[in-house]
C-alpha cells in the first residue's frame, strides 16, 4: 500500500514540475485597425464593365476569335480586348458573370 502511495505522489510531483516548466501563455496579438475594404461590386457596376485577366495564347481557356469584331458601343478602354474579340471557356464564364451583374465583359 505504501509503495502505491509513493508512486502516486511521485507522479503528481513530476506532473506539477512539468507544468511549472511550461512557457507562460502569451496574449494573442491584436490586429491593427485597417481601412474599410473598397466595395468592388459597386466599382464594377459604376464602371459598367467586368475586367478579366486572361491570356489569348492558351486555347481552349482563351484565344483570339478570328471572326471577332470589337463592338462600336463598347465601354471597354481602347487598350482592352472585348469578349467579342475572344473565345474560350474562360471568356464564356466571364460573359456569364458579367451578364448576371448587368455589365459588359
Amino acid at each position: 500500500m505504501q509503495r502505491t502511495d509513493r508512486l502516486v505522489v511521485a507522479v503528481l510531483v513530476v506532473a506539477l514540475a512539468l507544468a511549472a516548466c511550461a512557457p507562460a501563455s502569451t496574449p494573442a496579438p491584436t490586429a491593427a485597425p485597417t481601412a474599410a475594404p473598397s466595395d468592388k461590386l459597386a466599382e464594377i457596376l459604376a464602371r459598367g464593365t467586368l475586367i478579366v485577366s486572361t491570356d489569348p495564347a492558351y486555347p481552349p481557356q482563351s484565344e483570339l476569335n478570328p471572326s471577332g469584331q470589337r463592338p462600336a458601343d463598347t465601354k471597354c478602354a481602347a487598350d482592352q480586348t472585348t469578349a467579342a474579340e475572344l473565345t474560350g471557356f474562360d471568356i464564356d464564364t466571364a460573359v456569364a458573370i458579367a451578364k448576371g451583374l448587368g455589365v459588359e465583359a
